[in-house]
């Protein structure tokens, strides 16, 4: 009776001790958080002293002052970093502990097949004529979409693109396309679906221009581990190994061979891993790209930076031109010196100058949005940006100005009626 009694006060010291540890270190945790935030606000307020101090040091020595400036720069985003990993930690805890309890779902009339799409969404002010062309698109290409929305759908959006779709999921918008990309490959394991093949793909293109498009079959052919559409890669990086270095696929559409078993488990690992966010500033695009070239995977896709040179480069001097006539510009240098080219007649050192000229442009800005024409003519990818940038503003007009003059061929009336609602919405004149 005595050692029974000792036992049962032994266990309820062990767990008294045991809750006594768990609060001490809740308690830690939260100090330790209380502490970042103040030192965070001191870290902030006394900015306003260093610069007063660089303004004094810029005088005497410019150099060094900017490198202070940069340094500085550093450790505050670093901070600041740190505290929101912490931030971040705790919310995705919280968002995969009640997880798929916060989705929506419904069920759609298309049937799973061998190839799936996971298309992810962000359309408050409605559904666009253009998401369900997209999701026609890849029906006849063989594909099965599963539709994701980081916002509510009202009723009849609802409905029309349940008639489209194997599954409808409706969640918060936490992590963005990332979070949208990562809760559909889980509602695939969840729903006992093994794809052969997946595409994810989000509504940040018009895609496809042409309902011909033949990117995706093309994709399929050449890749048979992960690929995309384009390869964005550092241009003083490809310099320094005189070619293309391995950069990542830009996230607007990825596409996954997952017939080998190993890419599988690979491809499944990565979604299993992934850290979200919640602030855009945050977001790493090339993180999955990165995980499969750290795999030593190829990356397989249908256009990069420098496979557009390569091909402007064996461009007779008549296409060239259209190139330059159809370019889009936002810094007036570059706009300034394609007007001296096409003012100029054509011959040798015009066709040096504009293929350095192109060269420039691209190793600043993306090669699909600068040169819409030589993109599509030589690269065939089918698809615009919607982003609002001045870049991306004045290549939706100069692929108009193409389209119009017959030098591209004509997109689908939806297509181009979005296009024009963009340039009056982005006051595009």
């Amino acid at each position: 009776m005595i050692n029974d009694q000792w036992i049962k006060t032994r266990e309820k010291d062990k767990k008294s001790s045991q809750s006594q540890t768990l609060i001490s270190r809740q308690a830690l945790f939260v100090l330790c958080c209380q502490r970042f935030v103040f030192l965070l606000r001191k870290t902030i307020i006394s900015q306003k002293y260093f610069w007063f101090i660089v303004s004094i040091f810029k005088e005497h020595n410019p150099s060094k002052s900017r490198k202070l400036v940069r340094e500085l720069a550093r450790v505050q985003r670093d901070f600041i970093g740190v505290v929101h990993r912490i931030k971040f930690w705790w919310l995705q805890r919280r968002y995969d502990n009640q997880w798929p309890a916060q989705l929506l779902l419904t069920d759609g009339t298309q049937p799973p097949s061998s190839k799936i799409a996971v298309l992810a969404m962000y359309q408050p002010g409605g559904l666009r004529a253009s998401t369900l062309e997209t999701c026609d698109h890849l029906a006849d290409c063989g594909y099965t979409v599963v539709a994701v929305s980081n916002t509510p759908l009202n009723e009849a959006d609802r409905n029309t693109l349940a008639h489209q779709v194997y599954k409808i999921c409706e969640r918060p918008n936490y992590g963005y396309d990332a979070g949208a990309y990562r809760d559909g490959v889980w509602l695939l394991r969840r729903e006992g679906l093994k794809p052969d093949s997946l595409i994810l793909i989000n509504d940040s293109i018009l895609f496809p221009l042409q309902k011909k498009t033949d990117a995706i079959s093309r994709l399929e052919a050449k890749n048979d581990t992960l690929g995309g559409l384009v390869r964005k890669t550092r241009y003083k990086a490809d310099l320094k190994v005189g070619g293309e270095t391995t950069g990542f696929i830009e996230a607007y559409f990825y596409h996954a061979n997952l017939r080998d078993p190993d890419i599988r488990s690979l491809w499944e690992t990565f979604w299993d891993q992934l850290r979200l966010t919640s602030g855009r500033a945050y977001l790493k695009e090339g993180r999955v790209s990165e995980f499969f070239d750290h795999a030593n995977q190829p990356l397989n896709t249908l256009s990069s930076r420098n496979s557009f040179l390569q091909s402007v480069e064996e461009m007779n001097n008549s296409e060239l031109l259209k190139t330059l006539q159809y370019g889009a510009y936002c810094v007036p240098e570059l706009s300034e010196t394609n007007k001296q080219l096409l003012a100029s007649e054509p011959d040798t050192n015009w066709r040096r100058t504009a293929l350095d000229h192109i060269r420039e442009t691209v190793s600043r800005y993306p090669f699909y949005g600068s040169f819409i024409y030589g993109s599509e003519s030589l690269m065939q990818l089918g698809f615009l940006k919607r982003t609002n940038s001045p870049l991306f503003r004045e290549t939706r007009k100069s692929y108009l100005r193409a389209v119009d003059a017959g030098d591209l061929p004509r997109p689908s009336d939806t297509i181009l009626s979005e296009l024009r609602e963009l340039i009056v919405l982005h006051k595009d004149t």
